[in-house]
């Protein structure tokens, strides 16, 4: 499981600041190798972990919003035809990230 695997960096990312994605959730990202990065969500209400993707140019997010954005366009345009854009949403009724 997510959480035992990463309890560090989980810990550390969440403590580092407050609320930043989908109105109650602190997203935390780390580098997984060479253009890699992973994401969780941390609930700020419960404190359970929920796993979420992984990026290779990162992630671009708003704290009132459950719209994630993998590889976000605004990146060179060689590296997003590489590595092109993603949209994830957060649906807090099966508590997963779903493409639209």
């Amino acid at each position: 499981m997510i959480a035992r695997r990463y309890r560090t960096v989980l810990t550390e990312g969440y403590r580092e600041g407050g609320v930043n994605f989908g109105g109650h959730y602190r997203l935390v990202t780390w580098m997984c190798g060479a253009s890699c990065t992973q994401s969780a969500l941390v609930d700020a209400r419960t404190g359970r972990i929920y796993e979420g993707p992984i990026a290779a140019l990162g992630f671009s997010f708003r704290a009132n919003s459950r719209l994630l954005v993998v590889n976000p366009p605004d990146s060179s345009e060689v590296a997003t035809s590489l590595f092109p854009p993603e949209y994830w949403v957060w649906h807090e009724a099966s508590r997963q990230f779903e493409q639209p």
